[in-house]
């Protein structure tokens, strides 16, 4: 299994243009029945992507679960409400921990869940890696990319002019010796706009 832990990309300036995580796994499909719940179980990972809905209209659901991450404590219980007309894509996805609770809060009307499970060990995207020491000179454009864990990595350089097509041609990438978290995209700037974007995976590792 190869999991992408993220994207970023950047204008030869250096200016950072997006970022964002995900982690690639098991798609996964599920209905939650009018009043019915589901809860995610241990070790486990639910991200709820789209929802789809019988009724044209307000769906409301809640979540309930304890303080995750290591961060605060007791529980929590929050109430949402999403305009859905047929397949609806959330603004932004939701993801539920091992423990919590989504509930449906329309009784009767049912409504399917369009998202992403995977194992709680391989949910490592939250690590939030970054790019920094962002240069333009002697005609290069180079990053230095921290991983920020202690998984083995590998990273994967990738360049555009139009943030539309991409290619790994003309880009080396250097692994730190020192410190396996390191490592630095390097590509020739030879464009009037060029962007750069790395990649970390992360491969499984076979059981014999």
């Amino acid at each position: 299994m190869k999991i992408i832990l993220f994207v970023i990309s950047l204008l030869t300036a250096g200016q950072i243009l997006n970022s964002n995580a995900s982690a690639a796994s098991t798609p996964w499909i599920g209905s939650l029945a009018g009043g019915g719940s589901l809860t995610v179980p241990a070790g486990k990972i639910l991200i709820i992507e789209q929802l789809s809905y019988s009724s044209s209209g307000p769906f409301q659901f809640t979540i309930t679960g304890s303080a995750a991450g290591d961060v605060g404590s007791g529980t929590f219980s929050a109430i949402m409400t999403i305009s859905v007309s047929g397949l609806t894509k959330l603004p932004s996805p939701i993801r539920l921990g091992p423990g919590m609770t989504i509930t449906n809060n329309i009784t009767g009307v049912p409504v399917a869940v369009f998202g992403t499970a995977m194992d709680l060990t391989d949910f490592i995207a939250f690590v939030s890696p970054v790019m920094k020491d962002m240069i333009a000179d002697n005609g290069q454009l180079a990053a230095l990319v921290d991983s920020r864990t202690s998984n083995l990595t590998k990273t994967i350089g990738e360049t555009s002019t139009d943030l539309q097509s991409w290619t790994s041609v003309g880009v080396s990438i250097a692994q730190s010796s020192s410190n396996p978290r390191l490592s630095k995209v390097i590509t020739p700037i030879d464009a009037p706009k060029k962007f750069v974007r790395a990649k970390l995976t992360m491969e499984s590792v076979a059981a014999n």
